[in-house]
């Protein structure tokens, strides 16, 4: 099988003592017995093959195959998956005998390289098409692989410092993927692969620069996000469609920006040092997504920047871009706008035109915005969702109730917010708007802001100058609300629920279960488990006086206890629901919480008495020094 009598002994001890062990078995040996010669393989050899194989054997096999160097010539393709082996130290020579190599695959879902090569490869692979190694030990690909032939070359997290070195013939190379390849310092002439369409060089931080890609005509896709040293773009084909640059030094963009006509994404996210936008960008009519978020010293846009007629993303948060040009409003496919300033800036306020009736997605958050426009939200009739983070306005335009796609409302952290108008029960937070007073009732959602999937619900924490009686009052308003929505139609309730979260130190009525502490052991009615039960709703009132911290990530915790009429069963369903980093700011709160996923199994016939526990979590994790004061329980029907 091996090419050696003592080999094949070994093999066969090896298969002997298997087919002792699973006597009873004889078949799976046979199956063993022929993975095996299908992967010392005549045409070929793939990993996936053996998957029956056990370790031991697995092992063995590749042991002696790589570390005796017994490949032979007929053997044109190698598939390995490392995280089934052990690591390995390749001979120099073995894989000199594989003349015919076309595919070679060395992979691994653990993103680690097990296939070494301490003594460095004498093997020259001519016929070579495909090449991917995970971690590649090699430095150097000159002195083993001749790349006229090959098509796609993947090293991810490899050790090559260059590939080759002069101007190679690369007429069938189509991708280059060196990702985290960290000890990359320079590319090679590229000129002659006028096939490549990939070239992904993202975290190779040792890169200082690029070769000039202007005649690579077939270049789409170019990534070189987090390049770190980096600091020129190459001059750019004018076929190219994707250009990745996150995360890298670059002051400015070569002259060739001119000539990308078909560009249809360009993402310069975290480019600190980028000073200005060329007007020529204005000519990409192809250009989808634009995003420029944490320039943090681009100042301002083109003025033509309403000519990029295909734009859906525009993204320039942690820029100090004051104003968005008036020509704005002509991006009539523009879909998500995220606008926003450096936090703590000095600002005098950002000034807004009128915007996409398109727009689905609007984020102006840390803006200084002192006036939210009467008009702003007359033309946005496709909204679904509405950031205003971090603003000074103090109060909204009450024309916000006929936004009727309106799904996420995030006004958090606005210091001067004073009232509220009248706003659809969908998902809103407000916490932390230290100023706010005036609060109305919520309306009944519209049905198709429902259809998202999006948490219904209201955050309030920290609004300590709300009057805690109306609070009561609009809570429970929104509870009766949100049990009409299952009275209505069960379906119409998003999947992830419902949550409510105020400040407050009662449990409101509506929870007809209620105690003090944190465990409740209810006596239910004998038949509370039928075909119309929904769910649970539990409510929890939270004491955080002595938490060390004012801002930490809390998730309130529900377990429900049953047990079967006979006594023969039992179960415990759970449900937690985490409320991101808040600042608590050492006052009781209210949670309340509803979710259809809370609910018992089916296949078990229930008794009556139930015991609810309730419990608080820090950043995933229990913790102590938050404590539940009072808890609550209501039982939801269709």
């Amino acid at each position: 099988m091996f090419g050696s009598v003592t080999h094949v002994w070994k093999v066969q001890e090896a298969f002997d003592k298997h087919g002792e062990r699973f006597k009873d078995s004889l078949d799976k040996v046979q199956r063993w017995k022929y993975a095996l010669k299908k992967a010392a393989g005549l045409s070929g050899f793939d990993s996936r093959v053996i998957n029956e194989v056990p370790p031991a054997i697995t092992f063995f096999f590749f042991f002696f195959f790589f570390f005796f160097h017994l490949g032979t010539g007929k053997i044109e393709g190698i598939s390995l998956d490392m995280s089934k082996i052990r690591d390995i130290d390749l001979q120099p020579f073995a894989l000199s005998r594989m003349h015919n190599l076309r595919f070679l695959k060395l992979y691994s879902w653990e993103e680690s390289n097990k296939v070494h090569v301490s003594q460095g490869l004498k093997s020259i692979f001519t016929e070579l098409r495909y090449l991917h190694w995970e971690g590649c030990p090699l430095k150097l690909l000159q002195s083993n692989i001749q790349p006229e032939k090959l098509v796609e070359l993947a090293m991810p997290g490899s050790k090559v410092e260059n590939l080759w070195s002069g101007v190679q013939q690369l007429a069938n190379l189509k991708k280059i993927d060196l990702t985290r390849s960290k000890q990359l310092t320079s590319l090679p002439d590229l000129s002659k692969a006028q096939n490549l369409e990939t070239l992904k060089l993202s975290h190779c931080e040792s890169l200082l620069a690029i070769p000039d890609c202007s005649d690579l005509k077939s270049l789409t896709h170019l990534d070189l996000s987090y390049c770190l040293k980096l600091r020129m773009l190459p001059q750019l084909p004018h076929n190219l469609q994707k250009l990745e640059s996150r995360y890298t030094p670059i002051e400015e963009l070569p002259s060739s920006i001119e000539v990308l006509s078909r560009l249809v994404y360009l993402n310069l996210r975290h480019c600190s040092k980028l000073k200005c936008l060329p007007t020529s960008v204005c000519k990409w009519k192809s250009l989808e997504e634009l995003n420029l978020m944490d320039c943090s010293r681009l100042d301002k846009f083109p003025e033509d920047i309403g000519t990029l007629n295909s734009l859906k993303f525009l993204g320039t948060t942690g820029t100090v871009i004051r104003e968005l040009p008036s020509s704005i409003t002509c991006l009539e496919n523009l879909k998500y706008l995220c606008f926003g300033r450096i936090m703590g800036q000095d600002t005098i306020g950002c000034i807004l035109p009128l915007l996409s009736h398109n727009l689905t997605v609007l984020l102006l958050e840390d803006c200084d915005i002192t006036k939210v426009p009467d008009n702003l939200f007359s033309c946005l009739s496709s909204l679904e969702r509405l950031s205003l983070i971090g603003n000074n306005f103090e109060s909204l335009p009450s024309s916000i109730i006929n936004l009727s796609n309106l799904d996420t409302l995030e006004i958090s952290n606005c210091k001067r917010l004073k009232v509220l108008p009248e706003l659809p029960l969908i998902y809103i937070d407000a916490s932390n708007c230290s100023s706010l007073e005036g609060l109305s009732c919520f309306a009944f959602p519209e049905s198709n802001a429902l259809l998202n999937g999006i948490f219904l619900g209201v955050a309030l924490n920290n609004c300590l100058k709300l009057d805690r009686s109306l609070l009561e009052c609009i809570m429970t308003d929104a509870l009766w609300k949100i049990q009409r929505l299952i009275d209505k139609d069960v379906e119409t309730l998003p999947e992830p629920g419902a949550k409510l979260f105020y400040p407050g130190n009662e449990i409101p009525k509506w929870f007809d279960i209620q105690c003090t502490g944190s465990v409740i052991h209810a006596e239910l009615q004998p038949d509370w488990f039928n075909h119309n039960f929904f769910c649970f709703a539990f409510c929890a009132v939270v004491a955080f006086e002595d938490h060390p911290d004012a801002f930490c990530d809390i998730g309130i915790r529900c377990e429900c206890f049953l047990e079967s009429k006979d006594g023969n069963d039992s179960s415990v369903v759970s449900e937690e629901f985490y409320l991101g980093d808040v600042d608590f700011n050492q006052s009781t709160h209210v949670f309340v919480g509803l979710c259809p996923t809370l609910y018992p199994y089916e296949s078990l016939y229930y008794d009556n008495e139930v015991v609810f526990k309730f419990s608080l979590c820090e950043n995933y994790g229990p913790t102590e020094d938050v404590k539940v004061e009072k808890c609550g329980v209501r039982l939801m029907y269709r």
